[in-house]
C-alpha cells in the first residue's frame, strides 16, 4: 500500500494563494501535485495500489475525479482535525489492508528520485529554519525527514501508532527502535508544505524539467529557446518599456542581450508568486479575490493605453493590428493543413448535437464582425493570458511576462492593439485555454462525407462560472468587455491550432472549443 496523507487543508498563508486545498491539490506547473506523486511512485513501485486522504469537507472537482479514476487511485476522507497519525491510522484501517508492505509519502512532498529499499526513512539536507524533523541518529542538524517512509511490517507499524498515542514521529521513532529503519539520502526531494519552500521547490523543479528553455538559479531567472528572434523581441521589449509600466514587469539583470555561456537568452529577476493560470484552473479563489485581479489588469491597461507612441508608426501599427485578425488564422490554417493537419476544416460540423458552420465560415463570420472595430493603440503585451500574468497579494500588484515584442511582420515593437490583449485575457477566462492545456476536457470526433461530428465537454465547475461572470461584468480601458473581442477570441483558438503539431488531440480541441465559443456568443450575431 502506498498513502499520501493529505487530510488537512495548507497553511493560512498559503490559503491567501491559492483558497483551501489540501497539499496534495495545490498546482505545480498546471498539474495537481498528485500528478507528479502519482508518477513517481507508480514507475517505482508499478504493483502497489495507491491511496490518498483528503479532509472530509473537501469536494473535488469533476477533473480530479475523473483523473484520479484513470490513476487508479483510491480516496479516503477524515476530519481534519485529527492528528497526522490519527488520520493515517484511519487511512490504513478503512483500506482494510491484508498486505503486509506500507510506503507513505507525505501531501505536500514530491521525491522524484529515491530508493526501493523497505523499511527505510527518506533523508534530506536542508538548510532552510522551518521546524524540519531532524533525524537523530545522523547527527547532523542538516539532516531532516523529507516526506517519504517505508515498512515492511504494517501491523508493527499499527501498534507503535496505538502506543504513541497516534503520534507520526513517536510511532516511527517506536518502530526504529523495534526494526531498524535504514536512513535513504534523497537527492531529489521538494517541499511545498511552506509557502517559502514551495517557490523554492517551484523553481527547482521546472529548472528540472524544462530541458534548459527556462533555468532559475541565484535569483535570476534565465529565458532561452528558439526562434531567436522571439527571445531577442522579449528582451527588447524589457529594456524599451515606459517608465510608468517598470513597476509591471520583473526587471532585467542583465542589460546586455544573452551572456557569455548562452548568448541566445535573456536574463530577468525571479518573483516568486503565483501564475494566475495555476490559481484559475486549480485554486478555490473568492469572486472578491477575481475582482481584484481583473480591476489589476484593467489599470495596468489603463496605463499602457496613455503611453505616447511614434505618430509615424500608427498607419503600420493598425496594418499590423488587421493582419492579426484578418491575416493570421488564414495562414496558420494553411500552416496547419501543410503538416498534415486531418480536421475537415471545409466541412459543416455538429457540436454536442448542434449543426454549425464550418471552420472556414466561422474565420469568415468573426473577420466581418471585427471590421469597423476600433482600435486601441497603446504599449501592449501581446500575449496578455493568464499563464503570463503573476499576483502578489502582499502589494496587491500583477506582474506580467513573456511579453510578445513582435508586430506581424516580425518587427521589434512594444506598441499595438490593446484589445488584442484584452482577447487573449478573454482567451483564458472565458475561452478556458488553460483547462484545456492542463486536459480538463473530453473530446470525440467521428467523420462523414459532409460533416464532422463532436462531442466536447470542457471540466469546469460552479466557482469558476462565479469568476466568468465576475469578468463578462469588467469593463476594460472604459468601454471594452469580453463580448466585444469575443470574435478575436474564437480566431486566437484557431490560429493557436499549428503551434501545438506535436498534440494531434489539442489541436483538434482548439477547434471544438472554436465552434463552442461560435455557438454561445456569436452565432444569429452575423447576416
Amino acid at each position: 500500500m502506498i498513502l499520501i496523507p493529505s487530510a488537512a487543508y495548507v497553511e493560512r498563508e498559503f490559503q491567501i494563494e491559492y483558497g483551501a486545498l489540501p497539499p496534495t491539490l495545490l498546482p505545480i506547473e498546471n498539474l495537481r501535485l498528485y500528478e507528479l506523486q502519482i508518477d513517481t511512485l507508480k514507475t517505482q513501485f508499478p504493483e502497489e495500489n495507491i491511496y490518498i486522504s483528503l479532509p472530509l469537507g473537501y469536494k473535488l472537482n469533476r477533473h480530479d475525479q475523473i483523473k484520479l479514476k484513470s490513476l487508479k487511485v483510491s480516496v479516503i476522507y477524515h476530519q481534519e482535525d485529527v492528528s497526522l497519525g490519527c488520520s493515517i491510522y484511519k487511512s490504513i484501517v478503512d483500506a482494510a489492508l491484508t498486505e503486509q508492505k506500507l510506503i507513505i509519502c507525505h501531501g505536500d512532498t514530491l521525491v522524484t528520485k529515491f530508493s526501493s529499499n523497505m523499511n527505510s526513512i527518506g533523508i534530506g539536507i536542508c538548510k532552510d529554519e522551518h521546524q524540519w524533523q531532524i533525524d537523530d541518529r545522523t547527527k547532523s542538524d542538516d539532516h531532516v525527514w523529507c516526506g517519504y517512509f517505508s515498512f515492511n511490517t504494517l501491523n508493527l507499524f499499527l501498534e507503535c501508532l496505538i502506543s504513541s498515542g497516534y503520534d507520526f514521529v513517536d510511532a516511527v521513532r517506536l518502530y526504529d527502535i523495534n526494526v531498524p529503519l535504514q536512513r535513504d539520502l534523497i537527492t531529489h526531494w521538494y517541499d511545498f508544505g511552506h509557502l517559502s519552500t514551495y517557490f523554492q521547490s517551484r523553481s527547482k523543479l521546472t529548472t528540472e524539467r524544462s530541458f534548459n528553455t527556462l533555468n532559475v538559479e541565484d535569483g535570476r531567472v534565465i529565458k532561452s529557446g528558439l526562434p531567436l528572434q522571439k527571445i531577442r523581441a522579449e528582451h527588447a521589449w524589457y529594456s524599451r518599456l515606459s517608465d510608468d509600466l517598470l513597476v509591471y514587469s520583473p526587471q532585467l539583470t542583465k542589460r546586455k542581450y544573452g551572456h557569455k555561456d548562452n548568448p541566445e537568452s535573456y536574463q530577468t529577476e525571479f518573483l516568486p508568486l503565483p501564475p494566475l493560470n495555476e490559481v484559475f484552473v486549480h485554486g478555490r479563489n473568492s469572486e472578491r479575490y477575481w475582482r481584484i485581479i481583473f480591476s489589476l489588469i484593467d489599470k495596468f491597461l489603463c496605463t499602457a493605453k496613455r503611453q505616447k507612441f511614434p505618430k509615424n508608426n500608427y498607419d503600420k501599427i493598425i496594418k499590423s493590428s488587421k493582419c492579426m485578425i484578418e491575416k493570421k488564422p488564414l495562414d496558420r490554417l494553411e500552416e496547419y493543413i501543410s503538416s498534415g493537419g486531418t480536421f475537415g476544416l471545409s466541412a459543416d460540423n455538429k457540436l454536442n448535437g448542434e449543426s454549425l458552420p464550418s471552420i472556414y465560415e466561422i474565420v469568415d463570420s468573426c473577420v466581418q464582425l471585427l471590421a469597423d472595430k476600433d482600435f486601441v493603440i497603446g504599449e501592449f503585451h501581446g500575449d496578455l493570458c493568464l499563464s503570463n500574468i503573476l499576483y502578489d497579494s502582499r502589494t496587491q500588484r500583477i506582474k506580467v511576462v513573456d511579453p510578445r515584442g513582435l508586430d506581424y511582420d516580425g518587427f521589434e515593437t512594444n506598441f499595438g492593439d490593446l484589445t488584442y490583449d484584452v482577447a487573449k485575457l478573454t482567451h483564458s477566462v472565458i475561452g478556458l485555454y488553460d483547462h484545456i492545456i492542463s486536459g480538463a476536457y473530453k473530446l470525440e470526433i467521428s467523420e462523414t462525407l459532409s460533416s464532422t461530428n463532436i462531442e466536447f465537454d470542457i471540466y469546469y465547475d460552479r466557482n469558476i462560472e462565479n469568476i466568468q461572470k465576475v469578468f463578462k461584468s469588467q469593463i476594460f480601458m472604459g468601454d471594452v468587455n469580453f463580448d466585444s473581442v469575443m470574435p478575436q477570441t474564437i480566431l486566437l483558438f484557431i490560429s493557436m491550432v499549428p503551434l501545438h503539431s506535436d498534440r494531434p488531440d489539442r489541436q483538434f480541441a482548439f477547434l471544438a472549443n472554436a465552434l463552442r465559443l461560435y455557438s454561445k456568443y456569436i452565432k444569429g450575431k452575423h447576416t
